[in-house]
């Protein structure tokens, strides 16, 4: 696509007239209509195609120059005593460098930045001139260093490619900027048409969205009248229905109240008259009761008087047979309680002198079985401290001698037991058929779980003793610290393993005492 392409009057007529009145664009805007945008886009897409256009011409043209004088410059390479070999490379990396300078620069000014000074503009004339020079050497002096038999036709002939392309180059760098502007001016068409596009939508959205919440209190109320009518048309039928219940219930009770009244008038009438005949009744047959009443009195008067003398006499026995048990039997039970309180205290004495014995014996025992725990420990750590001294030396320490007291403090100062250590040590010898690198990320994942496990129990550690626990330096323990902490937050499965190895030391320090 050509300049001629593009067209030499506004794209759209609003447009123009915004240029052409700036002052009455903030009181009266207008802003740009459908046919504005898309000849907008159509003239960017055109402007950019064009300028891909002149990029490719500029690239064209380089590559061009770049076979024409790579001939030239060998020769002259070759004459000044350099390698075949490595002549044919002198031409072809002063004018990449000058197609890089130029590159870059067109770059920077599509971006809307200008050209750079300094060493750039210095890169891009020796660029050009050192192309020039060993183009037009042989022309200026075909026939040693004498300016008398300069081949003016060859100098013209040999120039006439560098310069294009350092013109050329300038050129486009001025074709990129006028372009550039001008498709920011296109741009801010589109921003403007796009602004506003989007704010008509989202005004439509607000109306449409307070017509909505419009309809639904319209519907709400509407809902709230009819239940609300519904309601006070309920609660009347319900207050008619109790009044006809009331009314009902007031005439049942007051049928109810005479109807008892004459049912207690007739029963208290029979009521009386059956009182009547019962206390007469009752009359003779008190006369005949206390007749009867005075006879057995009589009779019963005499068996009871013979009765008291003889129970007085048997009562006098009994007490006295009972007087003399009790006191037997209280003095045998002073007796057998004696005894038995004699008894429960020697029990009780040999019971305690036996659990006391017993706890003294436990306690020497566990005492015993911890010393041998320990001195096992110890032994075996000192025993793997010395294979992994003659094996670690040389191996993932870098020739460095494992320090294995040093080894141990720090494991104690990070709160490892013995027993946790002289596993370490053993787990840190050579493996039959192990490789230096393999055995190197070994004792690196066990620092790591290491490390985890004094986290996850609440103890510090600093980057030098888990360095020196595994024979490495500071800054190697502080890496794995860092690895440690990282995996029990992001690895789940690592930090219930690191969780369930802790309670397993634990279980098992239990079971020793």
């Amino acid at each position: 696509m050509s300049t001629a392409a593009l067209p030499r009057t506004a794209p759209f007529p609003q447009a123009a007239a915004r240029a052409a009145a700036p002052a009455q664009a903030d009181s009266v805007y207008a802003p740009p209509s459908d046919e504005d945008y898309r000849a907008a886009r159509e003239l960017i897409a055109g402007i950019r195609e064009l300028a891909e256009t002149v990029n490719r011409g500029v690239l064209v043209l380089g590559l061009g120059g770049l076979i024409f004088t790579a001939v030239n410059v060998t020769i002259f390479a070759i004459q000044h005593d350099t390698s075949p070999w490595i002549a044919w490379m002198l031409d072809p990396l002063v004018s990449l460098a000058l197609l890089l300078s130029l590159h870059a620069d067109g770059v920077l000014l599509r971006l809307g930045a200008t050209k750079p000074k300094g060493w750039p503009l210095f890169l891009r004339w020796f660029a050009f001139m050192a192309t020039w020079t060993m183009n037009t050497w042989p022309s200026w002096f075909p026939r040693g260093m004498n300016l008398d038999h300069v081949d003016w036709g060859g100098v013209m002939l040999h120039s006439v490619i560098p310069v294009l392309v350092l013109a050329l180059s300038e050129a486009s760098a001025g074709y990129r900027k006028h372009l550039a502007a001008r498709i920011a001016v296109l741009e801010v068409t589109i921003r403007n048409y796009e602004g506003h596009q989007h704010a008509e939508q989202q005004a439509e959205r607000a109306a449409a969205d307070e017509a909505e919440r419009a309809a639904e209190q319209r519907a709400r109320d509407e809902q709230l009248r009819r239940d609300r009518a519904a309601a006070e048309e309920k609660r009347a039928a319900e207050q008619r229905v109790r009044d006809e219940q009331a009314h009902r219930n007031r005439l049942a009770e007051i049928e109810a109240q005479r109807a008892a009244k004459d049912a207690s008038d007739r029963a208290a009438e029979e009521q009386r008259q059956a009182a009547h005949a019962r206390e007469l009744e009752r009359l003779a047959e008190a006369t005949r009761a206390a007749e009867a009443e005075t006879n057995r009195a009589l009779v019963l008067a005499r068996e009871e008087a013979n009765r008291a003398a003889a129970d007085e006499r048997i009562r006098f026995e009994l007490e006295q047979q009972a007087k003399d048990a009790d006191a037997k039997r209280a003095a045998d039970l002073a007796i057998a309680q004696a005894q038995a309180e004699a008894l429960r205290i020697e029990a009780e004495a040999q019971a305690r002198a036996q659990e006391e014995a017993a706890r003294i014996a436990a306690r020497q025992e566990e005492e015993r079985r911890a010393e041998a725990a320990r001195r096992a420990a110890e032994r075996a750590a000192q025993k793997a401290a010395q294979n992994v001294a003659r094996t670690v030396s040389g191996g993932a320490h870098g020739g460095d001698e494992f320090d294995v007291e040093a080894a141990r403090t720090a494991a104690a100062e990070a709160n490892i037991s013995a027993a946790r250590f002289a596993w370490i040590v053993g787990e840190m010898a050579a493996r039959e058929g192990e490789g230096p690198r393999a055995r190197a990320a070994r004792i690196r994942g066990m620092a790591i779980f290491e490390a985890a496990r004094i986290k996850d129990a609440g103890h510090d550690v600093t980057g030098v003793a888990l360095g020196t626990i595994f024979g490495m330096g500071e800054r190697w323990g502080q890496e794995r610290l860092a690895e440690g902490s990282n995996r029990l937050v992001d690895d789940p499965d690592f930090a219930t393993e690191v969780t369930a190895s802790l309670l397993r030391d634990l279980d098992a320090e239990a079971a020793t005492l």
